[in-house]
């Protein structure tokens, strides 16, 4: 990410050179508030904002947000539809930047993954689900990861095993399954 200060005088040029960049975006009056939008005109933007309805960090990562779409004849199908889209920033206060930055490095692989991943054992449990009250109250365990950073992590877990994941859409993974838990529960 690259942080640029231009004279006032400078702006119309400068918007219209970065527009061949990437979808400009900056903030807009929005019902007497101001919010993080795609610019249609140069003119809507509004340099003067105090603050905007939500932090800029929703703008890139929204409370929801479609992973996977279900193809009858694909399975669940990565969303990819918006990873190539070019976002320019304009008007973007000193701390959002700053929790941009942070977000770059997180998501950018800075920082390794310290989870490292095991194969499944022959006849492990389908499913594992602990309650944890007993240990919070008694040694005032916390977990280690939040929802946000558990999920994080998930999700980088996806990316990264590709094949696994093609052989659970595929419904090649059947077979590992017969293979590992056979005649178990059937009658």
């Amino acid at each position: 990410m690259k942080t640029l200060t231009l004279p006032k005088e400078h702006l119309d040029f400068f918007g219209s050179v970065l527009q061949q960049f990437g979808e400009m975006t900056g903030p807009v009056a929005h019902r007497q508030r101001f919010a993080f939008r795609r610019l249609d005109r140069w003119s809507e933007i509004r340099l003067d904002y105090p603050r905007t309805i939500l932090p800029l960090k929703k703008y890139f990562l929204p409370p929801r947000e479609r992973l996977f779409r279900y193809r009858r004849a694909e399975g669940y199908v990565p969303e990819t539809a918006d990873l190539e889209r070019r976002i320019v920033l304009f008007g973007v206060h000193a701390c959002d930047i700053y929790g941009l930055n942070i977000l770059a490095q997180a998501f950018g692989g800075r920082y390794p993954d310290p989870v490292t991943v095991l194969e499944d054992r022959p006849g492990a449990d389908r499913r594992y689900a602990i309650d944890s009250a007993k240990i919070r109250a008694e040694l005032s365990w916390r977990p280690q990861e939040s929802f946000e950073s558990g999920l994080e992590k998930t999700v980088r877990w996806y990316l990264a095993n590709r094949a696994w994941t093609e052989d659970i859409t595929s419904g090649a993974y059947r077979s590992w399954v017969e293979q590992n838990y056979g005649t178990r529960g059937r009658a």
